[in-house]
Parts: C-alpha cells; structure tokens; sequence
C-alpha cells in the first residue's frame, strides 16, 4: 500500500499520493495503546474525597469487656432503638467507609513521552487496516476506500448542509446514523452529575487548517473534527482500543511525514524522532518455526528415561557392603558368587538383559538431522579407513623418500671411492714421498713470507711513484727560481755598470757563490731526490756561461 487516491467534493478520484510512512510502516501495538489510554485518562479525574468527621458524628462509647459482648463503640443515651447499637466502625450502620478517600492521594500518572508517540503511532496505521475498523463497529461497508483521502477544498466549507452532501457521496452517513442511534442514558448517578447520555464514536475528520471545516461538522451527531497538529490517543482510540474510521484531507495526510518522520528521516516538527518500525518483516512465530526450513535443523524431542528411585531397604543393603568391604576386600566378590550360585539353582531370578537403545550422537548428516547409532558405526568405519588409507599414503612417500636418500649416498661414495683411486695410481707413477707436518708448516711460513716481500714491493712502487710526482713539482719550481735570478742577475750587472769602481769580479763571484749556498740550504731543508740534485747541478752548468758573459759586458 504505498499510493492512495485522493477524491474531490463529488468523491471522484482526482489524483494518488503517497501513503504516509507512519502508516505503512509503525507496528500496531494494541497493548501498548491501551496502557496509554488508561494513564492519560486517570489525568483528567477531579480530586475527590470524604468528610474527614463522617460516621463520627455519634456520642458512642465502648462498653469494655465483662458483658459477653464485643468492644465495638456503642450509642449511649435511652428511649430509642438506636440504644446500644454499634458505631464509628466500618462494619456498622451509620459508621465511617474504610480508609475513606482523600483528596491528596495519587490521581495522575506520567507517561513517557516516547511511550505516547508510540501508542498514537499504532492507532494511526490501525486506522488504515478496515479489518480493525470494521471490528471497531463502524459501517464502512460502502466506502470507496481506506485511509479515505479528501481535496483540501472541502476545509472551505462553512455550511453543515454542505458538510452532510459530501459525507453521504463518500458513503459516510451509514457509520453517522449508527452513532446517532446509540445514544441513550447513561447508566448509574453520572446522569445527575451533567453526563445524562452516552454515545458511540463516529467519524473523525482531520484537517490542516482553519477556514472553517470545524464549524461546519460541530452540529453533526457523532463526527468530530480536530487539527492534525493536536492529534489526540482519545480521539484516535475511544477507550483504548484501536480502528477509527477517519477521513483524512490531503494537506493533513501530507503532514503525517513532518509530524513522524519516515524510516529514513527524522521528523521536522519533533526533534529527534523518528517513528518506530517493526523488526520482523512477518510476526508470526508458529508459522516461522513450524516452517520445513528450520524444522530441518531441529532436533527430535529428547525423552529422558524415567529415575527409579532405590528403598530404604536397598539402599541399607549398599551401606552395609561398603562397610564390611571397608574392613574385608573380598566381601563383593563372595556376594556376587553367592548370588550367581542361587540364580543358577533358579532360587533367584534372573539378570535382566538391557535391549538395545538407539541414541542420539553429536554426527551430523549433509542435511544438519542427527545420526542414529547405526549410521553413526558406518560413517565411523568409512572415515577409518579413509584414515587408514592416507597413512598408508603417507608411509609410502616416506619410504620412497629415503630410499632416494639412499641411493644418493651410495652414488657420492662410489664418486669419491673411483676419486681416491685415480689420485692414489697418480702417486704411484710420479713416485713422490708423502710429506710430513713438519715440512707442510715451512711451506707454509715460506708461503707468507713471499706474500709480504710482494706486498713491501707494492708499497715501495707507490712511494715511488708519488716521489716522482713530487720531483716533477720541484724541477718545475726551480726553473722559475732560476728564471727569476737570471733577471736578478741583469739587473745587478746594471747596476754594476753605473758604479765600475765598487763592482769586481771577485765581489760577482763572491755574491754568486752565496746566493748558490743559499738555496741549496733551502733545498737541504726539504728531503730532495739524487735526481732533482742532478738537475739542479745541470740547470748551473747551463747558466755559468750566461753568467760570465754578462759580467764581461
């Protein structure tokens, strides 16, 4: 049921909306309505009580004990019947009730709000079932449909003849007429207290707005008109039982999802609520459990063997053979002697023989029904062999694998067996004596020794090599230095030149010598090579000449 046709004021279908999710999907719960029902109603009672000197308005006294009567208060005074007559006591006349009422004794009860919500969201998808709105005792039997949605025009109306048209086009009238004809006087002292008739319930119309609807339906007998917003469980479920016939207009349906929210939303006009689903799908247990596909997987009905209980007498006769054989051991095996003794010479029945018994076993079949004990001794058979054959398996490959091992080992012995062979004619043609530990150690030491003589030459040719570098540098150095004296030396002669008196031969000498003593103490300083000496006597031998020749200028 999730679409709903909507009808207008001829009740013609004009569109189809949605089914409210509080209807289709909020379980109906009549226990839960009537609990509510019940305390929400207790609220509304007045406070009432008993006039705290009622039944005491008498001058009565007990007479006390002595006079074979009871010690009740009685009336004093002579003359009249009244004379002697008990008093004040609940059991007599004209006395007190029993713990008579007060007005300050617990009339209200509180109910949970949720508890509230729920019972009026059971009421509101009961309305919807026509089942329970047939069992409610309306007459439904003509109407189009239920829930019975109307336009929203109709909240225009004003009129009650207007009202009465649309209701007997919707087929409304029969449940209004039923409600009419049940009024009648109430039964008891109400109708002296201003509640002189009672009534049956009829239709209930819910609107969303105010234009007027209310007005026009308040002088109907049996209809009711209220607001969505103000949705009431006495309005909904008269006397706690669920099912009225309401007729519902389309804005006042719409609202129902704001009001409750759906199962997936949250209501806008309660914060935080949504209405309650059912969590099974069907509810019907018997049908559930009585189904083939969980009878498959119950077991039978276990019938425990009944309890013998033993005698006094038996159990006098144990006691006494677990003293004596706390005192002799061989008690009970003379017993059972004597016993067998006598049923065998017929003086004593004989041994009952306990017949076969099929249990249950923990074995299941493919289909979860439990083995009976022969099938369990075939199932057991087949899986020991099952077992015995895959150790077999297993022995098997063991076997193999270590007669593989084997042979592998045989195989390795004979190579190193035809090894030594070979190796040993080897020795035989070459003749050679076998060698001792002593000279194996000297091969060994000789051995080292020429691995460091051939590491000390590696190291010699790397220094070297490096000092070969390093004379490079110095020739390098040197033939500047001489460059450098050679200008020296010009400019000296020059010098020389413009002063011939001062400047000698010897004195050019004696300057040339010094200069050369002065650098080889440089050179001496710094560990120099035969060869960087050998070039630097060269480089002198070259520059003499020069050097005379300039002073002959």
């Amino acid at each position: 049921m999730s679409l709903c046709s909507v009808y207008n004021k001829n009740a013609k279908v004009i569109k189809n909306i949605h089914v409210p999710s509080v209807i289709r999907y909020s379980p109906i719960r009549p226990d839960v309505v009537n609990f509510v029902h019940t305390n929400i109603t207790k609220n509304s009672r007045q406070p009432y009580g008993r006039y705290n000197k009622a039944g005491h308005q008498h001058s009565a006294e007990s007479w006390g004990t002595g006079r074979a009567v009871s010690r009740v208060p009685r009336i004093s005074g002579s003359g009249t019947s009244r004379n002697g007559q008990g008093a004040f006591a609940n059991m007599t006349r004209g006395g007190r009730m029993f713990s008579p009422l007060k007005i300050w004794r617990r009339w209200h009860r509180m109910v949970n709000v949720t508890q509230k919500r729920y019972a009026m969201c059971s009421a509101i998808a009961a309305s919807a079932v026509p089942s329970l709105v047939m069992a409610h005792g309306h007459r439904i039997e003509k109407v189009p449909e239920i829930p019975l949605v109307v336009s929203n025009d109709i909240e225009r109306i004003k009129k009650t003849k207007e009202a009465l048209r649309i209701l007997s086009m919707l087929h409304a009238t029969n449940d209004i007429k039923r409600s009419a004809d049940s009024r009648k006087i109430r039964a008891g002292q109400g109708k002296m207290r201003n509640r002189r008739y009672v009534q049956r319930k009829g239709v209930l119309i819910v609107h969303a707005g105010k234009q007027g609807l209310s007005r026009a339906c308040r002088n109907i007998s049996g209809v009711n008109c209220i607001n969505v917003c103000r949705l009431n469980l006495k309005e909904m479920a008269p006397g706690g039982h669920v099912g009225r016939f309401v007729i519902w207009t389309e804005a006042a349906f719409r609202k129902l999802d704001k009001l409750y929210g759906t199962r997936r939303r949250d209501a806008m006009m309660k914060r935080g609520y949504r209405h309650p689903t059912s969590h099974m799908v069907l509810t019907d247990l018997d049908r559930i459990i009585h189904s083939g596909s969980v009878q498959r997987y119950v077991q039978p009905k276990k019938h425990p063997h009944p309890r013998i209980p033993r005698k006094r007498g038996e159990l006098l006769l144990v006691r006494k053979i677990r003293r004596m054989t706390i005192l002799n051991s061989k008690v009970k095996q003379a017993r059972k002697a004597r016993l067998e003794k006598l049923r065998s010479l017929g003086k004593l029945p004989a041994k009952k023989v306990k017949g076969p018994v099929t249990k249950r076993t923990n074995l299941v079949d493919p289909w979860g029904v439990p083995l009976r004990r022969k099938e369990r001794r075939v199932v057991l058979r087949k899986l020991k062999a099952e077992k015995k054959a895959k150790k077999e398996a297993a022995k098997k490959a063991r076997l193999d694998r270590i007669q593989k091992a084997i042979a592998r080992a045989k195989a390795k012995r004979e190579a190193n067996k035809k090894k030594m062979a070979e190796a040993k004619k080897q020795m035989k043609d070459k003749k050679v004596k076998p060698v001792s530990k002593a000279e194996k150690r000297k091969a060994k030491q000789e051995e080292k020794k020429k691995k460091i003589a051939e590491l000390a030459k590696a190291k010699a040719l790397k220094k070297a090599a490096t000092t070969s570098q390093k004379s490079k540098k110095a020739k390098s150095a040197k033939k500047a230095k001489a460059a450098s004296k050679a200008k020296d030396a010009k400019k000296d002669v020059k010098k020389v030149e413009k002063k011939p008196k001062t400047t000698t031969k010897k004195d050019v000498k004696k300057t040339e010598k010094k200069d050369v003593k002065k650098d080889a103490k440089k050179d001496t300083k710094k560990p120099v090579n035969k060869d960087a000496k050998k070039d630097v006597k060269k480089v002198e031998k070259k520059e003499a000449p020069k050097a005379k020749a300039t002073q002959k200028k």
